[in-house]
């Protein structure tokens, strides 16, 4: 996302937040995902990056819904254009912060996959489209997306960990007072 530097301030208070915000100038957008992803907000989210052409996402979310989670990473993928900064993405939020054209995670961060779990009708559905997706962005072989989402465990990363596997092409670090600071296009 240019300009190359730029800086975001994290609330640490999640609770009383939409698991979405969408601040836009133009076809730009930075979009934070945190908290619980839930049905709600998700027209907001549609209208927000509408037309978006190029997208900063900063990702801290324990995840949520996995029909949203696709949604909203199918939504992200269609800007063609985006940087991810991961704090921690797990569960649905693992999908969507693989959904980034270039992916960042700060050094202590955390990645977690398990596949969709619940009573939600058509989950056998949600998991396939979870694989292809998943093939497709991590460059990882299906053998590998599948036991991640059918093996009934979690699979997580480290910063490190994520890095040597090609799930994040870069490591960052936070700066003082909770701002994040991060370089791209170098």
């Amino acid at each position: 996302m240019n300009p190359a530097n730029f800086e975001i301030s994290i609330d640490p208070a999640l609770s009383d937040r939409p698991w979405c915000q969408v601040n836009r100038t133009g076809h730009e957008a930075m979009i934070l995902v945190q908290g619980l992803i839930t049905p709600e907000h998700v027209s907001t989210f549609d209208k927000g990056i509408r037309e978006v052409k190029k997208a900063g996402i900063i990702v801290n979310s324990a995840g949520g819904n996995s029909v949203v989670a696709y949604h909203v990473a199918e939504a992200l993928r269609r800007i063609g254009d985006t940087d991810v900064f991961i704090f921690a993405a797990l569960s649905g939020a693992f999908l969507i912060a693989m959904a980034g054209t270039r992916r960042a995670m700060i050094k202590d961060g955390r990645l977690l996959i398990h596949g969709p779990s619940g009573e939600a009708a058509g989950k056998e559905s949600v998991t396939a489209n979870y694989e292809r997706a998943l093939c497709d962005w991590t460059r990882q072989p299906a053998e590998v997306v599948s036991a991640w989402l059918r093996s009934g465990t979690d699979h997580t990363w480290t910063a490190q960990e994520a890095l040597a596997a090609g799930l994040v092409d870069k490591i960052y670090e936070i700066g003082q007072g909770n701002i994040v600071k991060a370089s791209h296009g170098e």
